[in-house]
């Protein structure tokens, strides 16, 4: 059974249960999210070995029926998948509380940031789900350390596995609360891998501002408790880390393309300085002749809720990092275009001598660097030089509309205009993003 199988338990999916298979119990299932046009199981079915092949067979002709295209995401186990298509979708760490020890031992920067946290009046404790009763001043606590951790995130809340819901059945859940003074600065919760002796670390939030080796001193935590309680073996997933591993060339793109909103290699990373012993492969299963961009982009559909569009426009448009980007990703085809009227002496159509547009190219690609720069690593600085420089862009290339007028075509209108307005929109981003961040610097430093 597959790490994710708990995940299913959300009230957020739909069980499919194969009544063919055992006709007098209703053990084996399948937990999918429905987008609307495709089910999208999590992880393989959960059955006896020997009939995984056959649920799973199943599940795609109950799919067929209700007019859904089928596939299985974050699956670790490709046995009872033969002649099925699979996608690896990244790897999955493990270990076991007993190599946590070990590799505590041998590892100083692991030591060292437990020791930084401590220091820093970090203290980590093991709660249980009556302490995060609803009406406990605990929870009150923890919700808005919760809150205030998706309000930092680049992009808007995902629906799919992800969903931060760490209260679904508490009494299963394993609890890590830290806390410095009187705040709570971190939470990790376990959930069983049911099948497989072991935990899934569903959720690990850090307060923004929280001191070094605080998620460190959460996981450490964790193994320690799993140690006092007699399960030195139980090995304990760190959750999936996406596109890495062997993943190909065109995901490896668009891993580093996505950087601004999520930070896969970031991620696995982080993943990798918890020195786990193991990394499994996570794959995406479909049946055989199914499109793997369709079956992606069905999983993907699945994490926005069921709206992709809706998810993208609102990760751009409503969080700093995604609108610098296409901000910075727009700028590229107006640059384009004023290169290709230099190149075919239409430098006229914009109202300009081809000396002058070439100089506005030049000042363009240099404003488009600084904005994918921006995008992927945002520093004040960096973004009033922008404002500056897109202020005056507009400054000017409204003046130059005033001076030249629109011209004779709709066509030299429409591109005087666009030369005029773009700017002005993009000063104006890009002075919300920079007050966003300094309201969200302010809000960290009061917390500190």
């Amino acid at each position: 059974m597959d790490a994710v199988a708990f995940q299913g338990l959300s009230d957020r999916m739909h069980v499919w249960f194969d009544e063919a298979s055992l006709p007098t119990s209703r053990s084996a299932a399948v937990a999918y999210f429905d987008t609307g046009s495709a089910w999208i199981a999590a992880g393989g079915p959960i059955s006896r070995q020997s009939d995984r092949s056959n649920v799973a067979r199943r599940f795609v002709e109950a799919g067929k029926l209700a007019r859904r295209r089928v596939s299985f995401f974050a699956v670790e186990d490709l046995n009872g998948f033969s002649g099925w298509e699979t996608l690896h979708l990244g790897e999955q760490p493990t270990t076991s509380p007993r190599e946590w020890i070990d590799a505590l031992a041998r590892t100083r920067p692991m030591r060292e940031q437990l020791r930084r946290a401590r220091a820093k009046g970090v203290r980590a404790s093991l709660k249980s789900a009556r302490e995060l009763d609803p009406t406990g001043p605990l929870r009150g606590r923890i919700d808005d350390l919760l809150a205030r951790w998706l309000a930092s995130r680049r992009i808007e809340p995902m629906a799919f596995l992800v969903h931060t819901d760490p209260y679904c059945l508490p009494e299963e859940h394993r609890y890590i609360v830290t806390t410095r003074g009187d705040d709570v600065v971190g939470l990790l919760s376990a959930v069983p891998a049911y099948g497989g002796c072991g935990w899934l670390v569903e959720h690990l939030v850090c307060a923004r501002g929280s001191p070094n080796g605080t998620a460190e001193t959460l996981v450490d935590a964790l193994h320690r408790s799993l140690i006092e309680d007699g399960k030195p073996n139980d090995r304990v997933s760190l959750g999936l880390a996406p596109l890495s591993g062997r993943t190909t060339a065109w995901m490896r793109e668009a891993r580093t393309l996505a950087r601004p909103l999520f930070d896969f290699e970031g991620l696995r990373r982080f993943k990798a300085r918890l020195h786990p012993t193991e990394w499994r492969a996570i794959w995406l299963v479909t049946p055989a002749g199914t499109s793997a961009l369709v079956a992606l982009a069905d999983a993907l559909t699945a994490f926005a809720g069921g709206s992709l569009v809706r998810f993208a426009l609102r990760s751009l448009f409503l969080h700093a990092r995604g609108l610098l980007w296409l901000l910075a990703v727009g700028l590229v085809p107006w640059t384009a275009l004023l290169l290709w009227l230099n190149w075919t002496h239409e430098a006229g159509v914009a109202g300009y001598s081809s000396v002058a547009l070439a100089w506005w190219t030049a000042f363009d690609v240099v404003l488009a660097a600084g904005l994918f720069r921006a995008a992927f690593r945002p520093a004040n600085l960096t973004l009033l030089a922008l404002i500056a420089a897109s202020s005056t862009d507009a400054i000017l290339s409204v003046m130059h509309l005033h001076e030249v007028g629109l011209g004779s075509t709709v066509g030299d209108s429409a591109l005087r205009l666009s030369a005029a307005v773009a700017p002005c929109i993009g000063a104006t981003a890009l002075l919300a993003v920079t007050l966003q961040r300094t309201r969200e610097r302010s809000r960290s430093g009061e917390r500190r």
